[in-house]
């Protein structure tokens, strides 16, 4: 792809994007070689790349080789951002230990199956507690992570955490653990791993994708309408209102479709590379 000589229409100067179910293919987590030459297209031509996942930091790492080329990462859905070719910490966020035992009591109660995740960067570690008899994408984590979990068995071992993760097969227990933590940000996301297990996540007050691109793009002196963003979940809603030019993969929720301009193209298509021709940065 040859380096432009014009500026991008509508003076976008930063593109964010989703990785699981957006950027990256279902199958193997891979991405399409056409969106990995627009990616660096962008970076040719002075547009600052920007990953917003709900993927902690060493799972993206272990996703992605130190050169790829994206130069932002948020991740935790909004908990820290890095600068990634430095590999330095712009900003990260945690829960108090009183508040991580209020919450660790309060979901005890309510009877969920749960994560209390460690800070940043150790956020891939957790403490987790095991209420119902089987919870197919709680069990794949557990095995998955099996060298980076503990069971929770006292209270004792409660500490700070960047945030607090309950799996639930009931979309209603978004509105149920909501109620809970009025205190709180709760954010709704939908399972990589199986697809329709319920993530509902409890965070610090104001911690979530958008506040975090809105804190980078001002540090970068980037206004929010000088964005284009392309997601394909519930908690891609921050940053998709905040951004100047908001999208969806044709694979996201129906519900979410009906607010944001909504492509042809899937997470397995390109879609990426089609907002951007859409837009006319290509």
């Amino acid at each position: 792809m040859e380096k432009s000589q014009k500026s991008a229409p509508h003076k976008i100067k930063a593109v964010v994007t989703d990785l699981d179910g957006t950027l990256l293919r279902s199958a193997d987590s891979s991405v399409s070689y056409r969106d990995l030459e627009s990616l660096k297209y962008l970076g040719e031509n002075g547009i600052v790349r920007i990953a917003a996942t709900g993927r902690a930091i060493a799972s993206v790492k272990r996703a992605f080789p130190a050169e790829f080329p994206l130069d932002y990462l948020v991740f935790s859905n909004g908990n820290g951002t890095m600068y990634l070719s430095k590999n330095e910490l712009f900003a990260s966020h945690h829960l108090p230990r009183t508040d991580v035992r209020h919450i660790v009591r309060e979901l005890s109660r309510f009877g969920a199956d749960f994560h209390v995740r460690g800070i940043v960067p150790q956020c891939h570690t957790f403490l987790y507690k095991r209420q119902s008899k089987f919870n197919s994408d709680f069990e794949h984590l557990l095995e998955r992570y099996s060298d980076d979990c503990t069971e929770l068995t006292d209270e004792t071992q409660l500490g700070e955490a960047s945030r607090v993760i309950c799996f639930s097969e009931d979309a209603q227990d978004v509105v149920r653990i909501g109620a809970l933590f009025p205190d709180f940000d709760i954010i709704r996301a939908t399972s990589p791993i199986n697809h329709k297990t319920i993530w509902v996540e409890i965070y610090p007050r104001g911690i979530n994708k958008g506040t975090a691109v809105a804190a980078l793009c001002g540090k970068l002196g980037i206004d929010s309408s000088e964005i284009a963003g392309l997601g394909n979940d519930y908690n891609d809603i921050h940053f998709l209102d905040l951004v100047g030019f908001p999208h969806l993969v044709s694979n996201a929720p129906n519900e979410l479709k009906q607010r944001y301009t909504a492509l042809l193209m899937s997470n397995n298509e390109s879609a990426f590379t089609e907002m951007l021709l859409n837009l006319k940065i290509l």
